[in-house]
């Protein structure tokens, strides 16, 4: 028994060719007929892992020849006697297994499985999940015979003509065409007659997805023809190839359009003239260039997955650039099951494997008991994350792949490796945003799908988050940071903000009202002021604490519990997250109310104690403690809106950074912090105004009044312009990410 070596991945192109090679002679040789061709013939000599690939290729096609077209029956254990490699320590490769099986049932034979469990027992389990009774079987050979390589640049395809060769895939040419009837240019993909696509595609009609236009088929010749936009700045394995010498920190903007130009030359065509997004790309650095090239893919991403359409096949041979550096997703075709069904794993063995996620490489194992059915949009995003990082570190996140003896063997190690999740010691980021990037794409790479981005809009959101540092600091603050504090103890620290301004005012109001209104015109109520002043203060702030915590306390409550790790669900945080937009406004209206109650309540306690209170003194107790009653409304209205934007609203928000639905309410905020900093500054100044024009003559009070009337208003300004600052950021998520379209703003940065 020979024991089967390693083929490195780097060398899966030069592999991928020489068994199609191998595979298109050896089907030749049968098609032409004459003697039976021999395999030994056709086999590498080394390496030795892929001379066994080869073999078990070359034996899927040889029993179909022989059972299906020439009645020459041969069964797998007469393969493995005359080739002692095809056998290793686990048995014959159950691909092959399975291969008889379904060859036989398409000559009539209809075996039944349980002949192939009692021919090979060891592989017994796997061959009962494999092996249906009922159900359709499909081929589950690597290589299947590209129908469209005898098409050539020149000829006239029903409605087409060929100008030039753009690519040659596995299954399909493409060609720059005319299309006579609409005269216009068309990419014009040729293909055999078969597979989902074009009703794929036909579904979607989004700015960053290759938009489809119609097929036409040929079934004389058994083709297909695929005809749909034309890209023509190449694709991104082209801006790869591009960039591989240089290293990522040096790597520009300026270069990702020095790729694409490159691209549109060999086409004979020049970039556009006039092109803001290209202005400002060529001003980008990498790390901007790949959170808006990640941003417009996932929203692709998430544009098809709202329809039901999974891609399958993120690479960047599948992501097409146009001549104004927009990218665009192509080939949503892949559809191969570890069961058997719709296509086969040729689609995935020229260079899709490095990009897939460890439960689709698991789906797409024989011997894997994951079925595709359990595969979702979060595994598209997994290979978007793949594509990324190389793009952004010049590397995939997991290197030393290996192709192991069989196409089992290759899924189910690199299934492990990427269970195992990304090392970081060889990326130590100098830059923040490289590091925030590196960040998202970590976790949008967890092995647990769970535990990764949930859709296109949220990665997209995240990667849009990266070029916005101000919002990056207040969904994502440091570990030593007060905003961490705040979310430790909400309520308290919220009750405090909106209590403190009302501390110094009532200390403003008691000392003015003491000096200018009770000595003055009534010095022989002095006790019964003092009195009402401390049975009215120990009634209001208790209640009025009361009243904060219970407003605030659905906010405050889904706080905390967030930090302590609980799931909270998304309609709770959503409602809440609009609530602590609103509890400044509440604060402020509350401590307005409660300021003039307070001013009602004096008289009424100046009369229990005895006597009345003179209207006018009333008058002057109601405008003082009105006064009082809105600038300490301001003030606590600011702090409440600092630590619901800073703090509470950010924490609720959790992973889903859109404030789409928010915005209107966001913008509301903005205004109201305006017309609060108007009532901070004004009203101190005409209560300064009023008492000059009323004949005050005290220059200490109106001193203190002043003084404390422009530090109020220095203070509310800072927070005002703070705040101002947060809700912009808070609003330039919702201007590049909306959830319902999620359309991407190309244009700034």
């Amino acid at each position: 028994m020979r024991k089967a070596g390693k083929v490195k991945l780097e060398d899966v192109e030069h592999s991928w060719s020489l068994l199609a090679d191998q595979l298109e002679s050896f089907i030749s040789r049968w098609q032409a007929g004459g003697s039976v061709p021999k395999l030994g013939e056709f086999l590498p000599r080394e390496p030795a892992a892929l001379r066994r690939m080869v073999l078990v290729e070359l034996i899927k096609v040889d029993l179909e020849f022989r059972w299906q077209h020439r009645n020459l029956p041969k069964r797998i254990e007469e393969y493995a006697n005359e080739f002692e490699e095809l056998t290793d320590s686990q048995g014959v490769p159950c691909d092959l297994i399975y291969e008889e099986f379904h060859v036989r049932r398409l000559s009539g034979k209809d075996p039944h499985p349980d002949e192939f469990i009692e021919r090979f027992p060891q592989q017994a389990t796997k061959l009962a999940r494999l092996l249906p009774v009922e159900s359709s079987t499909e081929s589950t050979c690597l290589f299947i015979r590209n129908e469209s390589k005898e098409v050539e640049v020149g000829q006239t395809l029903d409605d087409f003509h060929l100008m030039c060769k753009l690519g040659t895939g596995a299954f399909a040419t493409v060609f720059l065409a005319r299309q006579e009837s609409m005269q216009r240019l068309v990419a014009l993909k040729v293909s055999g007659d078969k597979g989902m696509e074009p009703q794929t595609l036909a579904q979607l009609d989004h700015p960053h997805i290759v938009r489809v236009y119609d097929q036409r088929r040929l079934p004389e010749r058994g083709l297909r023809l695929l005809y749909m936009q034309y890209v023509s700045g190449g694709t991104l394995q082209d801006v790869v190839r591009f960039l591989k010498g240089t290293p990522p920190d040096e790597r520009t903007g300026k270069q990702f359009l020095q790729a694409i130009d490159e691209s549109l030359a060999k086409r004979g065509e020049a970039p556009p003239v006039y092109s803001d997004w290209r202005r400002a790309l060529a001003a980008a650095s990498w790390p901007e260039v790949n959170c808006q090239l990640g941003s417009q893919l996932a929203a692709a991403l998430h544009y098809a997955q709202r329809r039901g359409v999974l891609h399958r096949d993120i690479k960047p041979a599948n992501v097409l650039i146009s001549a104004d550096a927009a990218p665009k997703l192509a080939d949503f075709n892949i559809s191969y099951s570890s069961l058997v069904e719709g296509n086969t794993p040729a689609a995935y063995f020229g260079g899709s494997l490095a990009y897939m996620s460890p439960e689709q490489l698991e789906a797409c194992n024989p011997t894997h008991a994951r079925s595709p059915e359990e595969l979702d949009g979060r595994s598209d995003l997994y290979s978007l994350a793949v594509m990324l990082w190389e793009l952004l570190h010049g590397e995939r996140p997991f290197q030393d792949e290996r192709i192991g003896a069989d196409w089992g063997e290759t899924l189910e190690k690199m299934s492990e490796r990427r269970h195992q999740g990304v090392s970081l010691l060889a990326v130590s980021p100098a830059d923040r945003l490289t590091r925030e990037l590196t960040r998202v794409l970590q976790v949008g790479l967890d092995p647990n799908p769970d535990q990764r981005w949930q859709d296109g809009s949220e990665m997209a959101a995240q990667l849009q988050l990266c070029m916005n540092p101000r919002a990056q600091q207040l969904l994502n603050p440091p570990v030593r940071n007060w905003r961490r504090m705040v979310r430790m103890f909400p309520l308290s620290v919220l009750i405090m903000a909106v209590a403190f301004p009302n501390f110094l005012a009532s200390g403003l109001n008691i000392w003015y009202n003491k000096q200018n209104i009770i000595e003055v015109q009534l010095p022989e109520r002095a006790t019964d002021f003092v009195i009402s002043t401390i049975v009215i203060n120990l009634a209001a702030y208790p209640l009025g604490m009361i009243l904060v915590g219970w407003l605030a306390w659905p906010v405050t409550r889904t706080v905390r519990q967030l930090v302590l790790g609980k799931v909270v669900a998304h309609d709770v945080s959503a409602a809440t997250r609009r609530l602590s937009l609103r509890l400044g406004l509440y604060v402020a209206l509350l401590g307005i109310a409660a300021w003039i109650l307070c001013a009602f309540a004096f008289p009424v306690s100046f009369n229990l104690q005895g006597g009345q209170m003179d209207l006018t003194v009333f008058a002057y107790f109601l405008s003082t403690l009105t006064a009082c009653g809105f600038m300490a409304a301001a003030y606590p209205f600011f702090y409440a809106v600092l630590l619901a934007v800073e703090v509470f609203y950010p924490a609720l928000m959790e992973r889903n950074v859109s404030t789409f639905e928010d915005r209107e309410q966001l913008c509301q905020l903005g205004r109201q912090a305006g017309f609060f900093l108007m009532i901070a500054g004004g009203v101190p100044m005409m209560s300064i105004a009023v008492l000059i024009l009323t004949g005050l003559q005290n220059s200490m009070v109106l001193g203190i009044l002043s003084f404390v009337g422009l530090m109020g208003l220095g203070i509310s300004f800072f927070v005002y312009r703070r705040i101002q600052g947060d809700v912009a950021a808070l609003l330039s998520l919702a201007k590049s990410n909306q959830l319902g379209g999620l359309l991407i703003e190309d244009s700034q940065f």
